[in-house]
């Protein structure tokens, strides 16, 4: 019987033992884990909170510069932004306008200085086949243009299509800013809990899309300018 007592005495002891060395090594696994994340920020030098004001800067600076181009677009009158992004085929090659010419306000029409002689007549067949509704005099080693007379049909639909033109880049723009801003927090994936990673990439979005509905509420009320002026 007190052979019994004993054995059982140290199984008893044996199971003891070996149990703290078992949460010795699960406290050790997670303070290691701990240190390589504390260790990982530290390499990557990260603050310790995400700012999104540099990218909200980004965003409001975009919406001031469209909203100052779409002042610009009038029906009746040329500017130098309407054109000098125009695309024109030389020699087989797709040129913008205001690489082959020096492009300069006149009233309300333009002068278009082309650089070199012999590409007038392609500059000039260019614009008298494209959708800018206007009238192209030549002299000398310049196109004078002008719009065409009157706030005909043609003239409003130039400027609605300009305005759409300009709001679709405007949105390219917007959308590279919250691709600089997703690529800004991707770091933090190293070393932050997955909640706060998803809420700053919701914070992201909602961002993002509170300036897109900005620019179609601007994109509706200068359309509705230019159909009812």
């Amino acid at each position: 019987m007190m052979i019994f007592k004993t054995s059982l005495r140290l199984a008893y002891r044996n199971t003891m033992f070996i149990q703290p060395m078992y949460n010795f090594a699960k406290i050790t696994k997670k303070e290691a884990e701990k240190q390589q994340k504390i260790s990982e920020k530290e390499k990557l030098n990260l603050p310790k909170t995400i700012d999104f004001q540099p990218f909200e800067k980004k965003f409001n600076e975009l919406k001031s510069s469209i909203t100052q181009q779409l002042q610009k677009i009038q029906i009746g009158k040329l500017t130098v932004d309407q054109v000098e992004n125009f695309k024109l085929t030389i020699s087989g090659e797709k040129l913008k306008l205001n690489s082959v010419a020096q492009i300069s306000q006149k009233a309300s029409g333009l002068i278009v200085t082309v650089y070199e002689e012999g590409m007038i007549t392609d500059v000039m067949k260019g614009l008298e086949n494209s959708d800018l509704n206007v009238v192209i005099k030549r002299q000398d080693k310049s196109l004078i243009l002008n719009p065409a007379a009157g706030q005909t049909k043609e003239s409003r639909t130039q400027a609605v299509n300009q305005l759409k033109k300009q709001i679709e880049e405007a949105k390219l723009n917007y959308r590279d800013v919250r691709h600089e801003c997703l690529e800004h927090i991707k770091p933090y994936k190293k070393v932050a809990p997955e909640d706060s990673i998803r809420k700053a990439e919701k914070q992201i979005q909602e961002l993002y899309e509170k300036q897109i509905s900005n620019l179609e509420q601007l994109h509706k009320q200068k359309e509705k300018e230019l159909l009812n002026n």
